[in-house]
C-alpha cells in the first residue's frame, strides 16, 4: 500500500470541490489523458467516471467507482483498470491550521496489480501519488 500526505493552503471545501469535478481528474491524476464521461451524481456512492489512461497516441479506457463519500472529508474509490485489475484509493481531508491535510492511500486489490504488489511497486506508486497530490494542491489553492 502506498500512503501519501500533503498540506494544502485551502479549506477542505475547496479541495472537495476539485475532487467533485470529474473533468479535473485528468489534471491531477498522473497517467490520466482524458475523462470523457462522469456521472452527474459524482461523487455520490455508486457514481462512476470513465477515463482514458496512457501516453501519447496510446490510451486505454477504464473507470472509477465511488465506494464511500462523506463531503468534505472522505472519498473512497475503486479504480478498475481492465486487464490490470483494480485498486482502492482512500482520500481523507482533515482541517489543519489555515488549510487541509490530505492523506491518500492506494492499494491494489485485484488482478495483476495485486499479484505484482511489492515494496518496489509501492515506492513507485508513492512517487506517482506525490506528484498527483501536488497537482491537486495547486488546483485547490487556486480555488481558495
Amino acid at each position: 500500500m502506498a500512503e501519501n500526505e500533503i498540506h494544502v493552503a485551502a479549506a477542505p471545501d475547496a479541495v472537495w470541490s476539485v475532487l467533485a469535478e470529474p473533468g479535473l481528474y485528468a489534471d491531477w491524476v498522473i497517467g490520466t489523458k482524458a475523462v470523457p464521461r462522469g456521472d452527474d451524481s459524482w461523487p455520490q456512492v455508486g457514481s462512476r467516471l470513465e477515463y482514458e489512461i496512457g501516453a501519447g497516441p496510446i490510451g486505454v479506457g477504464d473507470r472509477t467507482i465511488v465506494l464511500e463519500s462523506e463531503p468534505p472529508r472522505l472519498l473512497v474509490l475503486r479504480a478498475e483498470m481492465k486487464r490490470l485489475g483494480a485498486a482502492t484509493i482512500r482520500i481523507e481531508l482533515t482541517p489543519a491550521g489555515h488549510g487541509t491535510k490530505i492523506v491518500m492511500t492506494e492499494e491494489p486489490v485485484e488482478g495483476a496489480l495485486d499479484l505484482l504488489h511489492n515494496p518496489i511497486t509501492d515506492a513507485l506508486l508513492g512517487r506517482r501519488n506525490d506528484i498527483g497530490l501536488d497537482r491537486l494542491r495547486r488546483l485547490a489553492e487556486a480555488r481558495a
